[in-house]
Formats: structure tokens, C-alpha cells, sequence
């Protein structure tokens, strides 16, 4: 039994979002010389200061991650292109240890990851031969333009 396309998007999603708010939060407690990092963001890519809520909620859009990658290195600030948008196999990694911790809460609305198909069970079962599947569904995703502003 394979992981389903909406379980893979949706940790895809959930990790990029993740990167998002582990960089504006690098941001917000380094030093930037007195500027606002959040206006030098918005000026750099021609963005609304407000997208940067959909951002944090939905990861950067694949079109922008090697700016933003660029723009973090330019000012020292150590994140990469793996951590904006996570390859299969970090998507895969991740959504088998979510499997492994949720599979012992018997109560839907206490498991960590949130997106599981509720018409499958939860069993070690699932973890066969996802690796091709998530691939290909990642690849999908990335490809698939993303729902939010300015991005």
C-alpha cells in the first residue's frame, strides 16, 4: 500500500512551510544592521510584506526557491534549496516517521500529521514501495503552480 498523492503533497508542503518560518525566524533574530528583513525580502523579489503569510503556510513557490537561497547566502544565512522545496526522498523519510510516532495514537485529532488518509489504516503496511510514488507525485507537485499571492 503506497502513501497516497494527497498525504505526499501535503508533507511536501508542510516541510517547505517549515523552512519558510525557520528563515524568517534566522532573520528576525540576526543582526541585519538595523534593516528590516522582511521589507529587504519584499523589495528584493517585488513582493506584498502580506505574502509572506502564505508563504509560511504553503512553502516558497518552486520559481523562486533559488532566489531565495541566493539572497539567504548573500547574507550568510545557511539554508539551501533541499530545505525550500524537499526532494522525494526527504518527503518520503518524513512522512515514514510520522507514520511510525501516529500509528500508536488511536485518537485522529492528537496525531502530529494531520493530512492521513482516513480510509487507510495506519500500518507499517504502507511504507512498501513508495519510494518511485512519491517521485513521481513530487515531481507533479512541484510542477503544479502554487495557490498563493505574489509567488
Amino acid at each position: 500500500m503506497k502513501y497516497t498523492d494527497n498525504e505526499i503533497k501535503e508533507m511536501h508542503r508542510r516541510l517547505a512551510a517549515i523552512a519558510i518560518v525557520a528563515m524568517l525566524r534566522f532573520f528576525k533574530y540576526s543582526p541585519m544592521d538595523g534593516r528590516d528583513y522582511k521589507e529587504e525580502l519584499s523589495s528584493e523579489f517585488r513582493l506584498k510584506r502580506n505574502t509572506f503569510a502564505s508563504w509560511k503556510k504553503n512553502g516558497c513557490p518552486v520559481s523562486r526557491v533559488n532566489d531565495l537561497v541566493k539572497f539567504c547566502h548573500e547574507r550568510g544565512v545557511p539554508f539551501y534549496r533541499h530545505q525550500f522545496s524537499p526532494n522525494s526522498e526527504t518527503v518520503l523519510s518524513n512522512l515514514e516517521y510520522y507514520l511510525h510516532i501516529d500509528q500508536k495514537v488511536s485518537v485522529p485529532e492528537l496525531r502530529v500529521f494531520k493530512y492521513w488518509d482516513s480510509n487507510l489504516p495506519l500500518s507499517p503496511n504502507r511504507r512498501a514501495d513508495n519510494a518511485n510514488h512519491c517521485a513521481a507525485v513530487s515531481t507533479r507537485f512541484l510542477l503544479e503552480p502554487m495557490h498563493c499571492k505574489g509567488g
